[in-house]
């Protein structure tokens, strides 16, 4: 039998256990670089995550790292030398993840293998190196780099649109494997591996994996008895997808190398595979049957089965003349048992995507986010875990079908509307709060919430556009060409005309409510604890910050907007209510306001002292212009650095403040020989700590402050937040008192 370049090899026994050092005619020179010696470059980059779990052996993933890529290689080619690892490194254990959120029975959980980190990393080189020398066949698009999904859905979206527009006959079958992953057959792996001509020494060692490695079920913490699989592929083995791949590439193979299929643009187009799941073209239906017969004819020689029940079939029949198309029942069979026919109001679904015989159907997510939100809304959860579930897994579930489905601008208004409704429900924000600032990424002043509206159709665009990267130049100026120029022009024309983020960064900083938020953008993690847990913002106090860094909180003046009444000061000041006014003047919260300042100066003092500083808080310097006391002064390394605080109202220019609080002590010449004479320093420094009541940071102060190493990078998000707790309580206090004065 020829297997490829010329070559003879004996036929692989069906039972792995038949299967000797001795049975295989290898080429004279293999057509990969398995069995080599690794370079530490292949090694650095095979080094599992830090969050992977770890096998059997108990080895970590940060264990492993420790001891070096130039070590490990050393370790891994000695382990090429001895034909393989020890028996105690391919050990594994196998776990049951839950396909859906109502799994039950069995069948309702994925078993995943998890062998030894050391075991994980020799398989990650192993298939690195071959993924670049296969040379599989280009219709199997998982497990590689590209964007297989988003290629493939395109192709069942043109086949099934040129059967309408083209008026042509077409048949397709999509067929479901039993298990494919589970059922496999070791033999069929070493089958395709050798009619690769893989390097005999790598051949040799799955084989050895395959016949003797061992596994034990882990449920709820417990381990049963260890025992051998005898057939399927290790899922959750970095090699695993390789060799699922080959196995499945010898059909797709046999299939491509058939009369049978349909032709795009002169390209015949026979079978479109995603891992286990088959689409088979045909422009005949004895074709189409004919396939199905050598499909399953192949598929059962590597133990695997179609399942008819979940298999199905799409006959489109054309009557050019008449420029009419009708769907109609195929009667197709796989091994006598009837596969299900899709009529002209059924629909199927591919991917995560649902079509019917006219092409794909766009998604609904404004619905599916609606049934989200019912969910969570019944959940005992805190306002700030509620967001976090919003931000980071509710609206990402929708994106895979509405990215892909081309769902029409509306939709996405009416998902976005709904987020905007509950978020603004659960942190009892006003209905005149701006939409960017919900939108609006956290480091540009927002709540990071995902507008649909803007950033779906820019996703959409950036897949079809990689999908044209990768076209083949003669499909460009074909039907198919066109139908992707087609979907890219739809594309650009519902993005927005900026960038999604800087759509709603400009917005926010145009509204009058959130432009003092995006004024000091550019500094990174400022509002990380928008974002990330914070312990003392939870619950009612998360929402009120939320509420007081976008000018929300009732005040006479924010409640009366467009409205006639009383705006002034309940405390009695000639001044309207604001909440500037209630937090940097109002008589009422000078306690408060103090008590605001001391906590960020206590906050730097503690972190100075920690480092080892000499630190003295609030010293007084008799001075010709006046008295000077500072916040801070510390001694370190004979220096003297002078830091004094201050929260600034949030119509006034940060750095502007910064500069003035610093020269109000470093112009002062008699402060500074006080300084030196007093501390016995050379050096005297100034800064400021400045920043403005809804916790933005000046840069200039914060800059100064980073580059000399008097604050650590943790307090970039956590002195605003001690701002805002300050706020509430001066807002709190306000609220509850009863103090006031005469108005004059």
């Amino acid at each position: 039998m020829s297997l490829g370049r010329g070559e003879e090899r004996h036929l692989v026994p069906n039972d792995i256990s038949d299967i000797n050092n001795d049975i295989f005619y290898v080429n004279p020179e293999p057509t990969d670089h398995t069995w080599v010696p690794f370079s530490v470059e292949e090694v650095h980059k095979a080094l599992p995550s830090s969050s992977s779990s770890p096998g059997p052996d108990g080895v970590t993933p940060r264990e492993l790292k420790s001891i070096g890529a130039p070590l490990l290689t050393i370790i891994l080619n000695l382990a090429l030398l001895c034909g393989g690892l020890p028996p105690r490194f391919t050990e594994s254990r196998t776990i049951f993840i839950p396909k859906s959120s109502d799994s039950i029975g069995p069948g309702d959980f994925r078993p995943i293998s998890i062998s030894s980190v050391i075991c994980r990393c020799l398989h990650k080189v192993f298939a690195n190196i071959l993924a670049g020398s296969l040379g599989l066949q280009p219709e199997q698009r998982a497990f590689i780099k590209e964007d297989g999904i988003n290629e493939n859905l395109f192709l069942l979206d043109l086949v099934l649109n040129r059967a309408r527009s083209t008026f042509k006959d077409t048949h397709l079958a999509a067929i479901d494997l039993t298990k494919a992953f589970d059922s496999m057959s070791h033999a069929s792996i070493i089958t395709a591996l050798a009619t690769r001509g893989v390097d005999r020494g790598f051949i040799n060692y799955i084989r050895d994996l395959y016949a003797n490695s061992i596994t034990a079920f882990h449920i709820n913490g417990q381990a049963g008895e260890a025992f051998h699989p005898t057939c399927g592929v290790r899922q959750g083995d970095p090699l695993s997808p390789i060799l699922f791949n080959l196995v499945v590439d010898t059909l797709i193979t046999k299939i491509k190398e058939s009369p049978v299929g349909i032709s795009i643009d002169g390209i015949k187009v026979a079978v479109s595979a995603y891992a286990d799941d088959l689409i088979l073209f045909a422009e005949t239906k004895l074709g189409l049957q004919s396939n199905l017969n050598l499909a399953q004819e192949v598929l059962s020689s590597c133990n695997l089965l179609i399942n008819s029940s979940k298999s199905f079939t799409l006959s489109i029949l054309a009557d050019a003349r008449n420029r009419q198309t009708k769907v109609v029942p195929g009667n197709f069979t796989v091994n006598q048992a009837p596969l299900p026919s899709v009529g002209v109001d059924g629909s199927f679904k591919y991917l995560g995507l649902m079509f019917n015989s006219f092409g794909l159907i766009w998604a609904d997510p404004a619905s599916q986010i609606q049934d989200l939100i019912n969910t969570l809304k019944g959940t005992p959860l805190k306002c700030n875990q509620k967001l976090f579930i919003v931000r980071n897994i509710l609206i990402p579930k929708v994106f895979h079908a509405s990215i892909l489905s081309r769902t029409p601008l509306g939709v996405l208004k009416k998902a976005d509307i709904r987020v905007r409704d509950f978020i603004r429900k659960i942190l009892h924000l006003p209905k005149d709060c701006p939409n960017a600032y919900i939108h609006a990424n956290v480091d540009d002043g927002g709540l990071g919430v995902t507008s649909l509206r803007t950033k779906v159709p820019e996703l959409r665009l950036k897949r079809l556009e990689k999908l044209k990267r990768n076209m083949p130049e003669e499909a460009i100026g074909g039907s198919a060409g066109d139908f992707l120029l087609l979907n890219i022009k739809k594309a650009i024309d519902n993005c927005v005309g900026t960038f999604g983020r800087l759509y709603w960064r400009d917005h926010l900083s145009q509204s009058v409510d959130g432009t003092p938020l995006a004024g000091q953008r550019v500094i990174p993690k400022m509002h990380s604890w928008v974002a990330a847990h914070n312990p003392s913002l939870v619950g009612r106090d998360f929402a009120n910050a939320i509420k007081l860094r976008i000018n929300a909180l009732p005040t006479n003046s924010r409640l009366r907007r467009g409205r006639a009444g009383d705006r002034y000061c309940r405390a009695g000041c000639r001044c309207k209510e604001t909440l500037n006014h209630i937090l940097q003047n109002c008589a009422r919260t000078h306690g408060k306001r103090i008590a605001r300042h001391d906590h960020i100066v206590n906050n730097i003092k503690a972190h100075l002292e920690q480092k080892g500083c000499q630190v003295f808080s609030e010293p007084i310097f008799d001075t010709p212009v006046g008295k000077r006391k500072p916040d801070i002064i510390a001694i370190r390394q004979g220096s003297a650095l002078v830091i004094d605080a201050q929260v600034v109202g949030d119509s006034v220019d940060l750095n502007r403040a910064h500069r003035r609080k610093v020269n109000y002590y470093a112009d002062n010449v008699t402060l500074v020989d006080g300084i030196k004479a007093l501390y016995g320093v050379d050096v005297v420094r100034f800064y400021s700590t400045t920043l403005n009541w809804r916790g933005v940071w000046s840069q200039e102060s914060l800059n100064s402050l980073l580059e000399e190493r008097v604050i650590p990078r943790s307090m970039i998000p956590s002195l605003p937040t001690k701002v805002l707790i300050g706020g509430l309580a001066s807002f709190n206090f306000f609220c509850k008192s009863t103090s006031s004065r005469a108005r004059v």
